[in-house]
């Protein structure tokens, strides 16, 4: 400042909210300046500086603020296993915007080769390879300083089980695409048995590559979306994990609502203004939503958020706060949604217009927003009557009431309308919308139609060229049983198995029930018995052998379950069940064989239980004493009827029959 003249040093910080911050400047003996500010919150700060009144250049400087002591690592304190993929996590979302510098040393301090990327969370994700066991240093720094905790050490070991590892297997793979898991024997011997299936228990084609360095590529390509499992056995035992799941995705089924978007298929955003695209993904598979927003120059922008409103759809809202041309890139489970990179957006000042007109001779309807824009020739909206909405007439059932997963629909009568114009229909709820889908039947009258699936009260509103209707807005009850029948629960456990000429019992909740159990020929006699608590016991008595059917019906409509399917057959008989073996028999405690077998051949249906009984009946024999004794001779003498052989006061358990 020696050169300057005369004049004040005046130095004033903002902070990333704008807030001022104290300053304190201390002139040197070379007539510079020394200024001190202590930062309180981290992001972009602002530090103008002036002489004389006067912007000194380069003013005002920016300076990005951050704080490497909320840095933390995720997956660290545990051992990562040699030649296995390995994963840590960086959670730096409180530490600011700073580049991240993350190095790691094997033993011999030779660096490992990283690859890093974020998540679906938006945290830093570090994959490594390690090839050799012993002691690894993590070093990692943050716009260039040393992250707190670091240098760490992780400790890399040899596992001597057969290991399965690949991406299939840690994160969702994309369909059509040749999906690789890689199966290690760790220098173990033995086959290799493999089995894939698909979504529907289907069996997939696979192909088996034997690699260089001893391991076994096992390569699939999924057709279809969905949880497929691989089940992989060596030496004819499941090795650890399996049967593995693989999720797999289809990001190009990711539907982006494009009804908001211009002539050049841009969309207009408000500025300073929530702005919201809807995004519908319930055939993609089970993965999660993630947008960036990025400015003309691909700087990454912030403001974005996802909501679920579930069952796959999604909201993407952005925020921008400025005017400007910004890029919205979708990624469905950090795979690129082709068709939103990016989506193009301009932000302005004032609230554009982005309803665009749809002819009605396409009977073109909008199933996320349930709007139809009519055809009007030669007239303006400027000219539009203000009274036009309350002609409109509105009847039907889905109205008031409605039930989840059936369809509910209602009329809009705007055949009294002087002229055609713009009908909008919203179902709005606190947990999720409910699409509204639009048809036109001609002369300005409209059949609207929607699907619930989630029950409660939901408010309907139904606009005509942007005014409510008469009665708009509706309040809609979304019930959670379509019919009183699916209300009714039964206890079926009892039907699995009948026996000719014996009741079967099953237990059946709440009020008004009739039941008809139909035999291979003839009806099976039912009764019901009210317990006058709003629960039922409904007996059927067989008198015939085979396959049975049970209808149980509430107000003529099946009941949850219903028709229930049973088999009858001929009442066991417990004599023809042989039972033989080491296990009933005398022996020596130290070389005692507790196994037996049960023959049940010809003894028809029936359970087992170890006395021993069929269906509740000692067989032959039961129960059977068995005498265990030190020596062969003291077995010996038993045999011989010297010893005595008392009856023990309690069973005798041998061992290995616990």
């Amino acid at each position: 400042m020696a050169d300057t003249g005369r004049g004040e040093l005046d130095v004033v910080i903002s902070d990333s909210r704008g807030g001022p911050l104290p300053v304190r400047c201390y002139k040197q003996h070379d007539d510079s300046y020394w200024v001190e500010f202590t930062p309180e919150t981290i992001g972009l700060h602002k530090i103008e500086v002036t002489f004389a009144d006067v912007p000194i250049v380069g003013s005002p400087f920016r300076c990005e603020v951050i704080d490497p002591r909320k840095v933390f690592f995720k997956g660290i304190t545990e051992p990562f296993i040699l030649r296995q993929p390995s994963t840590i996590t960086v959670n730096r979302q409180l530490a600011g915007n700073g580049e991240l510098a993350i190095e790691l040393l094997d033993p011999l301090n030779e660096p490992v080769k990283l690859d890093m990327h974020k998540n679906a969370d938006g945290d830093d994700v570090v994959e490594f390879t390690p090839t050799r066991t012993g002691q690894y240093k993590l070093n990692a720094k943050l716009a260039g300083f040393l992250v707190n905790g670091t240098p760490h050490t992780l400790v890399v070991e040899e596992q001597g089980k057969p290991t399965v590892y690949g991406t299939a297997i840690e994160r969702p793979v994309e369909v059509q695409r040749p999906t690789s898991i890689i199966f290690d024997a760790k220098n173990c011997r033995g086959g290799l048995k493999i089995d894939v299936r698909g979504p529907k228990k289907t069996k997939i084609r696979h192909t088996v590559n034997k690699n260089q360095d001893g391991t076994t590529e096992i390569l699939f390509t999924p057709s279809e979306v969905g949880r497929f499992t691989v089940h992989i056995e060596h030496n004819n035992r499941a090795v650890a994990g399996s049967p593995f799941e693989i999720e797999v995705l289809d990001p190009q089924k990711v539907i982006v609502n494009d009804q908001m978007t211009d002539e050049d298929g841009m969309y207009q955003f408000a500025v300073q203004q929530r702005n919201v695209i809807d995004v519908d993904a319930t055939a993609a598979g089970s993965g999660k939503l993630r947008a960036e927003v990025r400015d003309w120059d691909g700087k990454s922008m912030g403001g974005c958020d996802v909501e679920s409103l579930g069952y796959g759809k999604y909201r993407v809202a952005y925020y921008p706060h400025q005017p400007g041309k910004y890029g919205i890139y979708l990624y469905w489970s950090d795979m690129a949604v082709q068709g939103a990179q990016p989506l193009h957006v301009i932000a302005e000042g004032e609230q554009p217009s982005t309803s665009r007109a749809v002819p009605l001779t396409n009977a073109v309807t909008d199933a996320s927003h349930g709007s139809i824009r009519s055809r009007s020739e030669d007239r303006s909206m400027q000219e539009e009557d203000g009274s036009e909405h309350l002609r409109v007439v509105l009847r039907g059932d889905g109205l008031t009431r409605a039930a989840i997963k059936e369809q509910a629909e209602f009329i809009v009568d705007g055949s009294d309308a002087s002229r055609e114009g713009q009908l909008s229909c919203s179902l709005i709820g606190q947990k999720a919308d409910i699409p509204v889908r639009l048809t036109h039947l001609g002369n300005n009258v409209y059949k609207a139609v929607y699907t619930p699936l989630i029950p409660g009260t939901y408010e309907l509103q139904v606009l005509w060229d942007g005014h409510h209707v008469r009665g708009s807005p509706f309040r809609v009850q979304i019930d959670a049983h379509s019919s009183a029948a699916e209300m009714i629960s039964v206890d079926a456990n009892t039907l699995k198995m009948g026996i000719i000429n014996e009741d079967q019992l099953c237990l059946c909740c709440s009020g008004q029930l009739s039941a008809q159990c139909m035999g291979p020929t003839k009806l099976a006699y039912c009764e019901l018995y009210d317990h006058r608590d709003g629960t039922y016991t409904l007996s059927v008595k067989p008198s015939e052998i085979g396959k049975h059917t049970l209808v149980v019906k509430y107000s003529d409509e099946h009941v949850p379950g219903s028709p229930f399917n049973f088999n009858v057959s001929h009442p066991p008989d417990a004599s023809k069940v042989r039972v033989f073996g080491p296990g009933i028999e005398h022996g020596i405690l130290s070389v005692f064989k507790s196994n037996f077998i049960v023959e049940t051949k010809g003894a028809g249906a029936g359970q087992l239980t170890v006395e021993v009984k069929w269906h509740g009946e000692h067989v032959p024999g039961s129960p059977f004493l068995v005498m265990i004794v030190d020596t062969e001779q003291e077995l010996q003498r038993f045999l011989r009827g010297d010893a005595p052989s008392p009856q023990p006061a309690t069973p005798f358990i041998p061992p290995g029959w616990v």
